[in-house]
């Protein structure tokens, strides 16, 4: 009965050391991995982003035509509401398109920087409690070779401790040159002038000839 005892205990022993090293192992384990906290550069501070006021897509086409102007517009938007107002400065940027095809092995060439402007300097606001900024229009006057593709980056940046988001820190219109559009002529700038041979027709029917 004693040793049946003694081999009870020596189990219940060996039970208990058993879970104590699988606590252990589990203790050991349990590491939480916080990752590169240089991507969560989002959950703290205010960043902002540059955004097409149409909705479109980056690479955007814009064509000009003959002596016309185009136009592009843009707008500054916060990843939350401004605790104070904060004004944003929108600048035509050919550095950011220099990285932009280093980046995608792309080689799109600038447009005429002196056929840009931006609208009131390029600057605009965002009100305190306020997320976006109104659109500032990008003016595109004629210029460069007609049928080529240019591009044109507009960059921003802000004040009042706000940082821009590294992936969307410009915008990238593509701009393409094309030769001016015939103008359309408006009723009545043309006079049209019916002969009809009748001979055995009534000549009342050239109304129906003419409709």
């Amino acid at each position: 009965m004693k040793y049946m005892n003694h081999v009870k205990s020596g189990l219940l022993a060996m039970a208990f050391a058993c879970a104590g090293i699988c606590f252990t192992g589990c203790e050991d384990d349990v590491v939480i991995n916080t990752g590169n906290s240089d991507k969560l550069d989002t959950v703290d501070g205010v960043y902002g982003y540059v955004k097409s006021a149409a909705g479109a897509r980056e690479l955007t086409p814009i064509s000009v035509f003959g002596d016309k102007v185009a136009t592009g517009h843009l707008y500054f938007e916060l990843s939350k509401a401004a605790e104070q107002d904060v004004t944003v400065t929108f600048k035509v940027d050919e550095d950011v398109l220099e990285a932009y095809n280093k980046k995608n092995g792309t080689s799109y060439k600038m447009y005429p920087a002196d056929k840009l402007s931006l609208a009131n300097g390029g600057t605009a606001t965002i009100k305190a409690g306020e997320q976006k900024s109104a659109s500032v229009e990008l003016n595109i006057n004629a210029g460069g070779t007609i049928g080529q593709t240019y591009a044109v980056a507009v960059s921003a940046s802000a004040n009042n401790g706000v940082e821009v988001s590294t992936n969307n820190q410009e915008y990238i219109y593509l701009v393409k040159p094309l030769a001016a559009i015939p103008e359309s002529i408006s009723k009545g700038d043309i006079l049209t002038h019916c002969f009809v041979e009748v001979n055995d027709e009534n000549i009342l029917n050239m109304g129906e000839y003419t409709m």
